[in-house]
């Protein structure tokens, strides 16, 4: 009995002194683990500064007429008219204007349209971008005087539309001929002076005209009304819509 009590005291005292169980380090180190530091576990992350790239905004890749206007390399949306200096060159238009920030335009013209005549002159510009999920709403106009430099038009509307280009001069939609046909009917563009027809613009098609506003070259990208069946009415609107540029000619240089 008291050899036994003696080894029930003695397994106590050795597991208080292990940790409850727990095995005993070896006393003696084996010869291939001497020497060897401890793996670097279970050290504190530290972050690693990358340095961030500005992306500079561009047009995509693709050969379609586009329009991008820019402040502060960020996609611009609002409506803004300034006075200023305007600088064309091979990379876009540049607008400075005596008050506010810079806007930069990024554009490609339509097919069978020559790039804008370089310049830096001082210049109008009126620029209306508020398009969206529900469609298409920008207007750009860049003017020298009464001389049109540049303009994208690119509307909605419920009746024909029609854009002042200078003065009494303007671009207009025709009404359709089939007021009730469903689906996209062609609506016929034009230009006007007060009243008088100055050329029909055919859509899809680069023309060069002489106008009030100087020697232009104009295509109309669209031009149609859009007419919902009786389905689609409450989701789609009867509305015409025009998408259409106008451009100085390169070969006619702006005033100093």
């Amino acid at each position: 009995m008291r050899i036994s009590a003696a080894i029930c005291a003695l397994t106590m005292l050795l597991m208080i002194s292990t940790g409850c169980g727990d095995p005993i380090p070896p006393q003696i180190v084996p010869s291939y683990l001497q020497g060897l530091e401890p793996p670097p576990l279970n050290k504190p992350w530290r972050p690693i500064a990358i340095k961030s790239e500005e992306t500079s905004l561009n047009l995509p890749r693709d050969n379609q007429a586009a329009t991008l206007v820019t402040q502060n390399n960020k996609a611009f949306r609002g409506e803004v008219q300034h006075i200023g200096t305007v600088t064309v060159d091979e990379e876009g238009i540049e607008f400075d204007p005596k008050q506010g920030k810079p806007l930069r335009i990024l554009y490609r013209l339509p097919p069978g349209m020559l790039p804008l005549p370089k310049m830096q002159q001082p210049a109008e510009l009126h620029i209306r971008e508020l398009s969206g999920p529900g469609g298409a709403d920008r207007v750009i106009m860049l003017k020298q005087g009464n001389a049109l430099l540049f303009s994208e038009v690119w509307q909605r509307a419920k009746r024909p539309l029609q854009v002042k280009l200078i003065d009494t001069f303007r671009l207009q939609q025709a009404p359709t001929s089939e007021p009730t046909r469903e689906g996209y009917t062609e609506a016929e563009a034009a230009l006007y002076e007060d009243d008088e027809l100055v050329a029909k613009l055919p859509i899809g098609k680069t023309i060069d005209v002489d106008t009030p506003a100087g020697s232009l070259q104009t295509f109309v990208e669209t031009s149609h009304r859009y007419v919902p069946s009786k389905a689609d009415a409450e989701q789609y609107p009867d509305e015409y819509i025009l998408h259409a540029w106008v451009a100085r000619l390169r070969s006619q240089q702006p005033a100093e």
